[in-house]
């Protein structure tokens, strides 16, 4: 049965709606979300309404509004802060909603066993069934009992939350697996002011591991918001042939203000669309989005009404309070989600289901609490999640679609991106691209069979694989439908391995990438040498014993794959020496990449300061 209708529709929509609901069965949004996290777990537990310890039950469907929800009772087993009493029982809603036959779910949402007893940090809400955890599933923990003691261990959703990093620049705990009854205890002491917070009190020794969650296989590089009952991934389908119009709600952001609300969402479009090849955006500008919060949301079915096909809306200022405030710039930043049909369509020989709108929700004093570089990744992350994206595990190394933040496009996220949404065919059939070497130069040849409105190629290289100069234009044969044969010589970039493409522009200024080809030149190689290592102060001393002169640029890389300090050099044919300061980096292992036009390098060293 189709729903009640929120608010009128226009004529159009209603028939577009009768069409989907006839070929389709399920419309459902799913959600993602990102927090700045607390400096530690006493933070949070001071900044929390409830800390409690609880054994949960068994998941139930309730109605809520004109939505059925997941429920889940608990019984409280001990009370660490907050009005609750031991043996009392209460109900926490998850995130999933059911409305008509369309459903909702949101990335990290939690989910509970019954049974199973957990540690959790809640947050009263002014309405039923009036709590909710702190920061979703980050910092809830779950009880294991292993060898005869009590652990509490980071609940596995936990894993799945963007953590953006805290203004204050400190950088804050994670979640690790420590003693239950020292917790329990520490905790006590800690809200009622007795003592500070010191991890190191309640932490086991040595490495403790629960067996049972080894045999879950872990996330890979690339993951996919899925249909919770069947994990069918989510898509849109036409890109980048049809773009995504994305709207910006006219309330604007309450620290920013209309104007560079609306500058943030352009910045976040334009970095998108310049870092992936296979999707495409337009912004029209602002819209009056005004929900009627009857269910306590401003998502779902009003989303679902009050826009059409393949169009997004970024939300402001959480209109129907559907997050918890932010406590001191500590909480839940923005959810990211993507409506879809059970409708399915193939991509790369799978089943995709088809993603009909988007959406982006932002807390209130989400402004105040990040710049406006952050407030762009914030918002790329969560249109990401719109996109049907889901989290890249951090030991994959750095992404913007890391559960932990917080990094801007990187190679790992265009990987994922332009799997999903692949480029426009090249409008050439290109049937040969190849580099061979002959004296020290580079022959590139290649081949096409037809061309359509082909403006010129242009000819790319590049020393690591993802960051390429221009290098030449060859004009192409505008439209043919007979062969032709280009070639360029590259003479003498030089020893190491080289990557070469082909930047295929149309008359129009469209473009697309051919195929990337490489090649492994032998000759003779700088060769750098690091001292001291380990280091315990804070200079590094570089040496380098160059085989030709020229700019080199030195980057140190943290353990995260950011780029901690840059430098640039000269270095002269022969031997070279600099100085590297470094700044008061926390002990562990590092990266010195050193590069110039010709070839590249990394060492390792480590700092035990």
């Amino acid at each position: 049965m189709v729903p009640p209708i929120p608010k009128p529709m226009s004529l159009p929509i209603r028939a577009l709606l009768g069409c989907l609901l006839v070929l389709t069965t399920w419309s459902i949004p799913l959600r993602a979300t990102t927090i700045i996290p607390f400096a530690n777990l006493g933070d949070m537990a001071q900044a929390s309404d409830a800390v409690v310890v609880v054994r949960a039950g068994e998941t139930r469907l309730e109605e809520k509004g004109n939505a059925i929800c997941r429920r889940t009772p608990f019984q409280v087993v001990d009370v660490i802060k907050g009005e609750l009493q031991s043996g009392a029982a209460f109900d926490m809603d998850s995130w999933w909603r059911r409305q008509g036959d369309r459903e909702t779910t949101i990335w990290g949402d939690p989910v509970y066993e019954s049974g199973t007893t957990y540690l959790l940090f809640l947050n009263k809400l002014d309405h039923a069934p009036y709590w909710q955890p702190m920061l979703l599933a980050y910092g809830q923990f779950y009880l294991r009992k292993i060898n005869g003691v009590d652990f509490f261990f980071p609940s596995r959703e936990s894993q799945e939350i963007h953590a953006f990093p805290r203004p204050d620049g400190i950088v804050p705990e994670t979640m690790k697996v420590m003693l239950a009854k020292d917790l329990i205890q520490h905790l006590r002491q800690v809200v009622s002011g007795k003592i500070p917070w010191q991890e190191k009190l309640i932490l086991p020794e040595g490495e403790v591991k629960d067996l049972e969650a080894d045999f879950r296989a872990p996330p890979g590089h690339c993951t996919f918001i899925e249909d919770p009952d069947d994990g069918t991934p989510v898509r849109y389908e036409d890109f980048p042939g049809t773009p995504m119009t994305v709207f910006c709600e006219d309330d604007g952001d309450a620290f920013y203000g209309l104007v560079s609300s609306e500058s943030m969402i352009q910045n976040a479009i334009a970095n998108m669309e310049s870092s992936y090849s296979g999707i495409d955006f337009s912004y029209p500008g602002t819209y009056d989005y005004e929900p009627d919060c009857g269910d306590n949301s401003a998502l779902g079915l009003e989303i679902y009404y009050a826009f059409n096909d393949r169009e997004c809306i970024v939300i402001f200022n959480d209109p129907c309070g559907e997050i918890p405030d932010l406590s001191n710039c500590n909480g839940t930043l923005a959810l990211g989600g993507v409506i879809f049909f059970q409708s399915v369509h193939q991509h790369d020989n799978m089943d995709w289901y088809t993603g009909t709108r988007s959406y982006v929700l932002m807390n209130n004093g989400v402004g105040p609490c990040n710049d406006s570089d952050d407030y762009t990744l914030i918002l790329i992350h969560e249109l990401s999640h719109g996109l049907g994206i889901g989290h890249i595990a951090s030991g994959n190394g750095a992404a913007n679609m890391n559960p932990s933040c917080c990094n801007g496009i990187m190679t790992l996220d265009i990987d994922c991106l332009d799997y999903t949404y692949p480029a426009a065919p090249l409008p050439v059939e290109l049937i040969k691209f190849s580099a061979t070497e002959k004296s020290g130069d580079v022959h590139l040849n290649w081949s096409t069979a037809t061309e359509v409105n082909n403006d010129y190629f242009q000819v790319q290289r590049s020393m690591d694989g993802e960051h390429f100069q221009d290098l030449a234009v060859i004009p192409g044969q505008g439209t043919t439908t007979s062969p032709h044969h280009y070639s360029w010589l590259d003479r003498q970039p030089g020893p190491g391995q080289w990557y070469y493409r082909l930047r295929q522009v149309d008359l129009d200024g469209q473009f697309a990438f051919s195929p990337i080809v490489t090649i492994q030149l032998d000759g003779e190689l700088s060769t750098s040498r690091i001292f001291p290592n380990p280091l315990s102060h804070h200079t590094l001393t570089l040496q380098r014993q160059a085989v030709q002169e020229g700019e080199v640029h030195v980057q140190v890389i943290a353990p995260d794959q950011s780029v901690t300090g840059r430098q640039i050099f000269y270095q002269q044919k022969g031997g070279n020496q600099w100085d590297i300061s470094l700044p008061d980096l926390q002990p562990g292992i590092y990266f010195l990449k050193v590069q110039d036009e010709r070839q590249s390098e990394v060492i390792r060293f480590c700092i035990t300061r």
